[in-house]
């Protein structure tokens, strides 16, 4: 049943009273539809036992998504007039959460084109967790057993910084000499360069903790003048971000999740990176993903960020690679390297790609293809290997090295 009163929607159930009525504010809800994004005319839709199924009506790469509609659980600003003080805004896929008012709130960034839902469908012991948020903490609590504590993650402490949400950063370019880092801004020459001593750094500071998805890690602050330096760039106030520098020899932890399909050793990790620190690009790949782009949309292997290129290969022949060796050096490839919306951002100016290219392209050809893998790494593309160091730390590799594969 539908009945509207002073622009409030509200839905209930005729005959069971144990659904709880739904309340929407049709006047705080902004419309999208296929005048704006003439895509959402191939989404073909199908509700079968309360399920909805969304597909593509021509691209059979795209896997369907599912949501359960008995188990949608609407709250709005009627519920909680708070949430009227959050301002959202989306900028090419990345969606940023500030408080109007409150500048002591941090904003949050969700990236969308990351976004891979997992629902009760897949997991159905999902039902059984009971979410609450209070004061920007959200506790995740289990229904009936209690022998399972519950976990508590403080929203406004979470965020993560990367050129996804400042492409500002791409610019920078560093260099460290005798243990000195100096970053310097590649365009703009009115910006003048910032040095850090590293050494001194290590020598004078003490260890603070740092999180990189979740996983704690130890860390040196660089100091007030390189965390200015950064905030001016980003337009930031000064007390916003601080450079650090990672305080250990040793990997950082592995998380909870990693080896739940790869199998990743407790050394792999390195230091700051998503995954593991080594990258390689195989350069015919990037040429043959050039020749399915415009011509204005072309990359290079720089969007790719890679700490290698390999040259002389076959287009996607990594994919059926297990080590590599790199002069002496000899490399296990962990995974695929899979890509997110970064990849549409020029390297060089930090614009991005009005297009969404080369990403577009790469999810119409490149996705990954095992089931369980995909259901974990949704629909990003793969380009690239992430590989992990196999041999003794302290070997050196360099350009023009001869790479054998296996």
């Amino acid at each position: 049943m539908l009945l509207v009163s002073t622009c409030v929607l509200t839905l209930t159930h005729k005959h069971d009273k144990q659904i709880p009525p739904v309340h929407v504010n049709l006047a705080e809800v902004s419309v999208t539809t296929a005048r704006v994004y003439s895509e959402m005319l191939l989404v073909s839709p199908c509700v079968r036992s309360s399920v909805l199924t969304l597909t593509h009506k021509h691209d059979k790469q795209i896997s369907p998504v599912h949501v359960n509609l008995a188990e949608v659980s609407v709250t709005t600003a009627l519920v909680y007039p708070e949430m009227l003080l959050v301002s959202p805004c989306v900028r090419s896929s990345v969606l940023t959460l500030t408080h109007k008012h409150d500048k002591q709130i941090s904003p949050v960034h969700v990236n969308l084109a990351e976004v891979s839902v997992t629902t009760a469908l897949v997991y159905p012991e999902m039902l059984l967790v009971s979410p609450c948020v209070r004061s920007s903490v959200l506790t995740l609590t289990h229904k009936h057993d209690k022998q399972i504590p519950p976990v508590h993650v403080n929203l406004a402490e979470v965020s993560i910084t990367t050129a996804l949400v400042y492409p500002e950063m791409l610019p920078v370019s560093p260099c460290v000499r005798s243990s000195v880092l100096t970053l310097t801004h590649k365009h703009d020459k009115q910006i003048p360069p910032v040095h850090v001593n590293l050494a001194e750094v290590i020598a004078l500071q003490k260890p603070i903790e740092a999180k990189v998805w979740a996983v704690p890690v130890p860390v040196f602050d660089c100091g007030k003048e390189v965390s200015e330096w950064f905030n001016n760039l980003l337009g930031r106030p000064s007390s916003t971000f601080r450079l650090v520098y990672y305080a250990t020899q040793q990997p950082r932890l592995l998380r909870s999740s990693t080896n739940r399909i790869y199998k990743f050793t407790k050394n792999d990790t390195g230091a700051l990176p998503d995954e593991t620190p080594f990258n390689l690009i195989n350069e015919a790949s990037v040429d043959d993903l050039n020749t399915r782009l415009q011509l204005t949309d072309r990359v290079s292997h720089r969007s790719f960020r890679p700490n290698f290129i390999l040259q002389g290969a076959l287009p996607y022949a990594e994919d059926n690679w297990k080590f590599l060796k790199i002069g002496n050096v000899v490399f296990e490839i962990l995974k695929p390297c899979t890509r997110c919306v970064l990849t549409t951002i020029d390297p060089e100016t930090g614009v991005r790609n009005p297009n969404t290219e080369p990403l577009e392209t790469l999810k119409s050809y490149r996705q990954i293809e095992d089931p369980e893998v995909r259901r974990s790494a949704g629909n990003s593309p793969r380009m690239g290997l992430q590989l992990t160091l196999r041999s003794a730390p302290g070997q050196w590799v360099t350009l023009d090295d001869p790479i054998y594969v296996a």
